[in-house]
């Protein structure tokens, strides 16, 4: 075989095969994929994830779970979405062993295809116990907020946390629980940032939502309700709670509409000086009045007195007109003087859009479009009738790629082709030879010329 054709070979075979490749690795590369920085923790470390990409219905938190050997364990654990990115949290157990986060029925769209699938992420707990860990792992906060750190050690632990450059030392005892109050007068972001929390051993990386408002929210002296205060501040609880904690909008672009929400007091206190405050992005396009409360009544007071009961809401407008389309999310942000509440905002904003809104917790199954079914396909929702299924058949199957197995099997075809047209040797038969030995013969004893006697 020629020296040419060797290389020949040598090179349209490796291109075939990185052809191959190309097409079944490219699915593959575009897989929507849960991640995380490493694939080892230590014991009573504080696990982080992040999963980001097309998704087109809200993940929530009973999509999540962490198993050992297909068995779901309880852990300390939360997800938010934050710019489009979601943020997973948990705090790991003191067990050395291998577990999986699963999310369940994540429905997206991926390579212009609807899928529904469950996301796994494998990960290990080594021999090894980390020095401490923070819960929560992440901060959407409008006020002052606390963070409860963990020492794992049998020794006390001196950490460092840094926010914007500024670093602050704190010792934590061992075996205990450090509750560690941040000043949001510290912070001039009001927008996604992080915040580092580390030892000699150990750092996390926090993610922090924060929205000022225009007023100072830190409070000094005791307030009218004797609420707990902490070195002149106030430490914000959650005991606030809208309608809903999620608010979705489908509407069409400079499309004005107002929707009714409702905010309510479940805490110990009641409420006073109540402000609603809009995250930055949303601004421009979204308006809340009243955006001010004087006052809210605990809601830990029962009563049948229908005056007293609307004393614990309070009824707010939200008006919103975007003047370009897209998809825009936020928060708004209840604030009082003893404790705090946020709903989650998403408007989708197109043209030739049919409108349509959703609070979570507000509606009934048949009112947000689902139905009852003994199974549910794709992501539930939650209503107040309880779990609710968006469908009710299972997702169609992924259609065949019949165009690129087609271009597959013609390279292939081609290639084979070529190679055989290229290299083939002619066939031989019996009379051929018959006539090349006899040649060689003939060539081998003929005497050229004449023969003559001397």
């Amino acid at each position: 075989m020629k020296r040419g054709a060797l290389f020949n070979i040598s090179f349209i075979l490796p291109l075939f095969i990185l052809v191959i490749l190309v097409i079944l690795v490219i699915p593959l590369a575009l897989a929507l994929e849960i991640k995380t920085d490493k694939t080892q923790f230590s014991q009573g470390e504080t696990f982080f994830a992040t999963l980001s990409g097309n998704i087109l219905e809200n993940i929530e938190i009973q999509d999540v779970g962490f198993y050992r050997a297909n068995v779901q364990i309880p852990l300390t654990f939360d997800i938010t979405k934050l710019n489009n990115i979601y943020y997973i949290y948990a705090i790991l157990p003191y067990t050395k062993q291998n577990y999986t986060l699963k999310i369940k029925d994540v429905y997206y769209q991926e390579a212009n295809q609807i899928k529904t699938s469950t996301l796994e992420k494998n990960f290990q707990i080594i021999n090894q116990t980390a020095d401490f860990n923070v819960n929560p792992g992440f901060i959407i906060a409008s006020n002052n907020f606390t963070l409860s750190l963990h020492n794992n050690l049998d020794s006390d632990l001196e950490i460092t946390y840094i926010l914007e450059n500024n670093s602050y030392a704190e010792t934590l005892p061992l075996q205990q629980t450090t509750k560690l109050t941040i000043l949001i007068d510290k912070i001039s972001s009001t927008n996604l940032t992080s915040m580092e929390i580390k030892s000699a051993s150990l750092s996390y990386k926090i993610p922090l939502y924060l929205i000022k408002s225009g007023t100072n929210l830190t409070l000094n002296g005791t307030s009218p309700d004797n609420n707990t205060i902490t070195n002149g501040t106030f430490q914000g609880i959650e005991k606030l709670r809208f309608s809903g904690r999620f608010f979705s909008v489908d509407l069409n672009k400079n499309e004005l509409i107002m929707h009714k929400i409702y905010l309510m007091n479940y805490g110990e206190l009641n409420a006073t000086n109540v402000s609603l405050v809009l995250s930055p992005e949303l601004k421009d396009y979204v308006s809340v009045s009243p955006n001010k409360f004087d006052f809210i009544k605990s809601g830990r007071e029962v009563t049948s007195n229908r005056e007293d009961i609307s004393n614990r809401e309070a009824e707010a407008n939200l008006t919103f007109k975007f003047t370009k389309t897209g998809n825009f999310t936020g928060f708004l942000f209840a604030n009082s003087t003893n404790s705090s509440g946020r709903l989650w905002l998403e408007f989708r904003v197109g043209t030739n859009v049919t409108f349509n809104s959703s609070i979570k917790d507000e509606k009934t199954c048949l009112a947000l479009g689902g139905k009852k079914c003994p199974i549910c396909y794709g992501t539930s929702i939650i209503a107040s009738d309880g779990l609710c299924c968006k469908n009710c058949e299972p997702p169609a199957k992924s259609k065949t790629n019949w165009t690129a197995i087609y271009i597959v099997v013609g390279l292939l075809i081609l290639i084979l082709a070529f190679v055989f047209l290229k290299f083939r040797k002619p066939k031989t038969s019996a009379r051929d030879i018959l006539d090349k030995k006899s040649k060689s013969f003939s060539d081998r004893f003929e005497t050229k010329g004449s023969l003559s006697r001397e």
